[in-house]
């Protein structure tokens, strides 16, 4: 019956782990700041439901060894002890799950606070894109008059756009570790892929990106041109792009919604910034930096 209850166990805790990373990734609008807070939830999970197997194999394996012989007490007492360690780690998944909601409100809806202060707004350094400082968000909005001084297109309203012919690189200045990189494109008249580059050098080298074609391929990248993670989306001439990077989770989302998510090891410091590869018009109406760092 135990050996029973620790497989039934095994199956309702896989079944919850996957249902739950169905849900994070189902979501749509998810604030940046939660992208810690949910990668180190699913670190948990990943470790209780691996546990939790582990429990249920030396179980059978008990089992099945008293056919010919007693099993020694000091099994018995260690596969207890590594139970109660799974539980704690459950009761603390658990913890962390309640936080995504009560801490963050995910998949809340949460009414605007009009009396709310704005933060305040520290003035860029002389000679950089101006960024616009908010708390850990730094915005930039393209300038029309400095595009135009560089050779590029007009946007109509807000932002800018630039006419891209082979391959185009725009990184940012500072540097950050986990981040949430957001722009907002418009690319009715290119034909091509678009980059966000995180955690890379100046230079655009090195670190992560999320690819997306105009063609409705994505995927996410380490270096160069190394795919770790690929997928779909419904091509749009507005798009809303966003690339998370929290302690080696990774997200590619297009309009608030995941579309390709992978793991790996944890980028060092670096820039973010975008890479534009075709022909044709793109325009840039805004760019965000989220820091995350701490953001559990």
């Amino acid at each position: 019956m135990a050996v029973a209850l620790w497989w039934v166990a095994g199956g309702a805790t896989l079944a919850t782990f996957l249902a739950g990373r169905a849900a994070a990734d189902s979501l749509v609008g998810v604030p940046a700041l939660a992208q810690p807070a949910i990668a180190e939830h699913a670190d948990w999970a990943t470790f209780t439901l691996a546990g939790v197997v582990v429990i249920a194999v030396a179980r059978s394996a008990i089992a099945a060894g008293r056919r010919w012989r007693r099993p020694a007490i000091a099994a018995h007492a260690g596969l207890i002890a590594i139970s109660l360690l799974i539980l704690a780690s459950l009761a603390w998944t658990a913890d962390r799950g309640g936080a995504l909601v009560y801490r963050h409100a995910l998949a809340v809806d949460v009414p605007p606070c009009p009396s709310c202060p704005e933060p305040p707004k520290d003035p860029p350094p002389d000679g950089e894109p101006s960024l616009e400082i908010q708390g850990p968000t730094a915005i930039w909005v393209p300038d029309n008059a400095a595009i135009v001084a560089a050779g590029g297109q007009p946007w109509p309203n807000s932002g800018a756009a630039t006419l891209v012919s082979g391959e185009q690189t725009l990184v940012l200045p500072g540097t950050v570790g986990d981040v949430q990189l957001n722009v907002w494109l418009d690319v009715s008249g290119f034909e091509g892929e678009a980059r966000l580059l995180h955690n890379v050098d100046i230079d655009g080298s090195g670190g992560g990106g999320f690819t997306l074609t105009t063609g409705g391929r994505a995927a996410l990248v380490r270096g160069t041109d190394e795919v770790f993670a690929s997928g779909t989306f419904a091509p749009n001439n507005l798009l809303v792009l966003s690339v998370s990077s929290a302690a080696g989770h990774f997200k590619g989302m297009v309009d608030g919604k995941t579309v390709v998510h992978g793991h790996g090891p944890a980028l060092d410091r670096g820039h973010v910034g975008i890479r534009l590869v075709g022909e044709g018009r793109v325009g840039v109406q805004r760019v965000e930096r989220i820091d995350l760092t701490g953001g559990h």
